[in-house]
């Protein structure tokens, strides 16, 4: 047996060795000049530890168990905590800057490897509940949800599952808040509320744990202002808000600390712009705008500071698009469009289409499920692999279902997936998965729950599907 895991790790890891002969003669010659270069070192198991560790964060997910398998002292370094750590960060499980204390990577790890389902539950026994957006590693949920303690007035909460679902309350004494975006690390939340300071406007608002919910104003004196996403560590917020310098017409914004809130300016002098989605550093933001030079129909677009507003166009002959996800490198837009559909047999003409956008490919169209009337993507892993949002199922009556696309499977429905695991309590159907982690593995969503009453109520739900590979 020893032989059998000796020789499949030692294939992968006596390749990454070679690759280390420089770092190891440098170690060496730190330690001792005379000493020979790795040529002299008869067996791998004779590398220093720090070494074996810095091969081992090379390895795949699927070879991380024959590895651990091979010896006693293998063993011992592959449960090295700082090796799950990196395995982590290139799962994108964690940020590139985790400022959390440490934690055990390899439990998160395995946490994002399991099928798992779970009913984020309702705020102190309020009628419904909606996530909106979800932290880096997966325990931290946000959203709205009717106040049980507030005669089920809507208010933003937080999920954990320590803590389960807690109300951020409201901004300045004011009415109802939503949430809609989330930092890395969960710390930092943005939405908008009534303000009770502006005769209970809407108000974009910041929240932290320090400071609760803090109002970031408006776009240029206008009246009104909401926020959709915020970058991974939490210094950039995207949205929409009524400009005062333009008779209050919808402006996407881009907010900083240094710059408050600025128009991403419009498309071809159209009517608004609305910015939904943003990339991990903040450097670009996508959206919808309408368009002036083609009588104000609603494009897709991506904005960055050299380039302003672009539009993603349309697909196959269709009249709009929208633009609602983008990955963390800024390279993959989904969203959906209307379609040019041929068959008078469809319900529309211009059927919904979800849409998977590159720059080397263009728009393309990512199907429908089940033979279904419309599909709709609205979020996507940071490789730019996995995309989710919901559809209308063909062998569900065309109703609507929470869906779950790759290249490899196209688009399925999650709440099969999860019942073909037998995971999914019978009560519940599965309408929508509203965001997903950027790994790629966990997604959470709305659906239908009945409850002991026989009453059908709107709840949040949080799932994990696996991904064949994580890093």
């Amino acid at each position: 047996m020893f032989n059998f895991y000796f020789k499949r790790s030692l294939s992968f890891v006596s390749l990454l060795t070679l690759l280390t002969t420089n770092l190891l003669a440098t170690f060496y010659e730190a330690e001792d000049e005379g000493t020979r270069p790795i040529n002299s070192i008869q067996h791998i198991d004779q590398l220093p530890e720090e070494l074996h560790l810095y091969i081992f964060s090379f390895l795949n997910q699927e070879d991380t168990s024959p590895t651990a398998q091979t010896s006693q002292k293998w063993k011992r370094l592959m449960d090295d905590n700082q090796l799950w750590k990196a395995y982590a960060r290139r799962a994108q499980i964690i940020s590139k800057e985790d400022p959390f204390p440490e934690k055990n990577y390899k439990a998160l790890v395995r946490e994002h490897c399991i099928f798992s389902f779970t009913d984020l539950g309702t705020l102190n026994g309020g009628t419904w509940s909606v996530p909106r957006g979800i932290s880096y590693d997966g325990s931290v949920i946000v959203g709205q949800a009717a106040d049980g303690a507030e005669q089920n007035q809507r208010r933003a909460f937080r999920w954990t599952a320590e803590k389960g679902m807690e109300s951020l309350g409201t901004l300045n004494g004011g009415g109802e808040s939503l949430v809609l975006g989330i930092s890395a690390n969960g710390s930092v939340i943005v939405g908008y509320a009534d303000d009770g300071k502006a005769q209970y406007l809407d108000r974009t608002f910041r929240w932290t744990a320090e400071k609760g919910m803090e109002s970031l104003g408006t776009l240029n004196g206008g009246s009104e202002s909401w926020a959709w996403a915020i970058s991974a560590d939490g210094s950039v917020i995207v949205g929409n808000a009524k400009s005062g310098v333009e008779q209050n017409q919808r402006r996407a914004f881009r907010w900083t600390a240094e710059k408050g809130m600025e128009s991403l300016g419009n498309l071809n002098r159209g009517v608004s712009s609305i910015a939904r989605g943003i990339s991990y550093d903040g450097s670009v933001i996508v959206g919808y705008a309408t368009d002036g030079a083609a009588q104000d129909r609603q494009k897709a677009f991506r904005w960055t500071a050299e380039k302003g507003i672009e539009s993603l166009s349309i697909l196959n002959g269709g009249s709009e698009s929208w633009a609602w996800g983008i990955s963390a490198d800024g390279l993959v837009i989904v969203g959906d469009t209307k379609e040019n559909n041929l068959d008078d047999q469809s319900w529309s003409r211009t059927s919904p289409r979800a849409f998977r956008w590159t720059a080397e490919k263009g728009i393309e169209s990512l199907g429908i499920l089940n033979n279904g009337e419309g599909s709709w993507a609205l979020g996507v892993s940071a490789d730019g692999v996995v995309i989710i949002g919901q559809a209308c199922d063909g062998s569900r009556g065309n109703h609507m279902r929470a869906s779950y696309w790759t290249a490899k499977k196209g688009m399925e429905s999650v709440e099969r997936v999860l019942a073909d695991k037998g995971l999914l309590p019978s009560q519940w159907i599965l309408t929508k998965v509203n965001a997903i982690t950027p790994s790629g593995t966990v997604l959470i969503g709305e659906g239908t729950y009945t409850d002991t009453s026989n009453r059908t109520l709107t709840c949040a739900w949080r799932a994990v599907i696996p991904r064949a590979n994580l890093f």
